[in-house]
């Protein structure tokens, strides 16, 4: 039965935040955690953290206080450890349905809890009055359901874009792939496979069907797949869990919010939208892109795409090796002439075509920062020492990217293209060279290259069974080899200095404008955060 108590306060709304402990999952997360306390007194926000990853979120945050010396708004946003060690995915999930429903059931009771790495009592407050999740807890949904009931609804944090869910999750009349569950189950009992077999294969999207999504050019199922699939050997999840985990809890929760905008993917949203209503009451909040927007100058390794052991100075501190260097080949080259590249910190593509990829911008004499934090990366020894030898690269295992990407030395990134990457750049109004892997990517890269046209997107680069099979938009395959990659490297950074790359750098800061206005209340993003900190506070059924 719900549980339920008569403890009253002043304040009218309780958010509690709990997700997958991955930092591209997080950090947009704390801009949401720390927006709701600053806009809205009336809220309090419990933010729960995994393992090793409160100094990171703590630094996070404190780059959204407008004043540090407001300790008010700051007493509304509670950080709580709730156990676990190190930064293992799986394993802090495990920690997570442990720990989550006797720290929810306290809470709900306005009883105080004990954040785990501090063992600080935080105080009680008023019960919660929605809670923010994603789709890989389920369990945990199930925990709230069985301790509030209906009462405290349940909302979906994703922190991509719209066209991934739309696909995978998605009716097949916006280019969905439909009620899998059901035509996996149909087959199973007609052919005697395993349900569970036939799912994963159903959900491989191999088949080369031709994928129609609103807003991206028509493409075949299997270009979602530039990569083999034993690139995801070594990750946390792998793309069917990510179905399997995601259609149940995708049906029960009460509500979405994106980190995305009307203002990069409109077709999209406004599909997703129908599709949420045509499904019942389920509600859809674009709130992003979320980071801090102004006053970022400088980010230190607390908060960066991958945290290292090394120190370096905080504040905007011109003395750190990457602003220097940036501060010198702005001097020596003007703006617009570096090339920003990452991949992430998991992601890695493979070190041949990448070790290519270098030599040539080294051979044309191109100014570059290449952001190496994946735990995948292996450039060869002699690479490094050729960068290093150079006075216009620079190789490193941490960089602080948004400042990167806001430096006017920057002229272009060549991106996995992550939903974050891509809508920083896009923020700051920076064209981008695409070289996707998996997941969202494809779709990413399809979008900014194609649809929005601020990007070049790497075709030869594509490896395996799917990545050399011909893509829709030409009915060529990708060569596949060294010579192929070399030619179209070159090609771009030829084409990235004329009439196409002065009209994607445009369109780049078209859309810049557009997010800027979302961001400032002339779109959905202040509106829909307006509406998300609204339903928050409204007063819910046994309270």
């Amino acid at each position: 039965m719900p549980l339920e108590t008569s403890y009253k306060q002043d304040l009218k709304g309780h958010l509690v935040i709990l997700t997958i402990p991955a930092w591209g999952v997080l950090r947009p997360l704390c801009g949401v955690a720390c927006r709701a306390v600053e806009e809205c007194p009336d809220i309090v926000v419990t933010f729960m953290i995994l393992g090793g990853w409160d100094k990171r979120i703590a630094a996070e945050c404190d780059r959204y206080n407008r004043s540090n010396d407001d300790k008010e708004t700051r007493s509304r946003l509670r950080l709580v450890n709730i156990g676990g060690q190190g930064f293992d995915i799986p394993d802090l999930m495990s920690v997570a349905f442990k720990s989550f429903p006797d720290c929810y059931r306290k809470l709900v009771l306005c009883e105080s809890i004990r954040s785990m790495s501090t063992r600080d009592h935080i105080p009680q407050t008023i019960r919660p009055t929605a809670v923010i999740i994603d789709y890989n807890y389920f369990p945990i949904l199930q925990s709230v359901r069985e301790i509030t009931g209906k009462n405290v609804p349940v909302w979906n944090w994703w922190s991509s874009g719209s066209y991934l869910p739309l696909r995978v999750w998605g009716p097949e009349r916006y280019g969905g792939m439909g009620n899998v569950p059901d035509k996996a189950r149909t087959l199973a009992e007609a052919t005697g496979r395993d349900v569970d077999e036939v799912t994963n294969e159903m959900t491989n999207m191999k088949r080369g069907e031709v994928v129609v999504l609103p807003g991206l050019p028509d493409f075949y199922d299997y270009e979602w797949y530039p990569y083999p699939d034993d690139l995801q050997k070594d990750l946390p999840i792998s793309f069917y869990e990510v179905f399997k985990n995601g259609k149940e809890f995708m049906k029960e929760c009460d509500a979405y919010i994106y980190n995305t905008s009307s203002a990069y993917e409109p077709q999209a949203i406004d599909a997703t939208r129908r599709w949420l209503e045509e499904s019942g009451s389920q509600k859809l909040y674009t709130i992003g892109p979320v980071f801090p927007w102004s006053g970022t100058n400088f980010e230190s390794p607390k908060h960066g795409l991958m945290a290292t052991g090394d120190e370096v100075p905080e504040n905007g501190s011109d003395s750190t090796p990457v602003r220097a260097f940036m501060d010198k080949i702005l001097a020596s080259h003007g703006e617009n002439s570096l090339l920003y590249l990452s991949f992430g910190s998991i992601w890695w593509p493979g070190s041949d075509y990448i070790r290519l990829y270098v030599e040539i911008l080294l051979e044309n004499k191109i100014p570059f920062i290449f952001a190496i934090a994946s735990p995948q990366a292996d450039l060869p020894t002699e690479l490094i020492e050729k960068v290093s030898a150079s006075e216009i690269a620079m190789l490193s295992k941490w960089c602080p990217q948004q400042m990167i990407l806001s430096h006017p030395v920057t002229g272009w990134f060549l991106t996995h293209c992550g939903h974050n990457s891509v809508l920083e750049a896009l923020s700051r109004g920076v064209p981008m060279i695409a070289w996707p892997l998996m997941f969202d990517q494809p779709g990413n890269a399809a979008h900014i290259s194609l649809s929005l046209d601020v990007a070049f997107q790497l075709i030869q680069v594509r490896t395996g069974k799917e990545g050399l099979k011909p893509l829709h938009r030409t009915g060529t395959p990708p060569v596949g080899d060294c010579e192929s990659v070399a030619v179209e490297a070159r090609d771009i950074l030829r084409r990235m200095k004329g009439a196409e790359g002065d009209r994607k750098r445009k369109n780049a800061e078209g859309v810049r404008d557009k997010l800027g206005r979302a961001r400032k209340g002339a779109g959905d993003g202040q509106e829909d955060f307006k509406r998300l900190l609204r339903d928050a506070t409204k007063e819910q059924l046994h309270q």
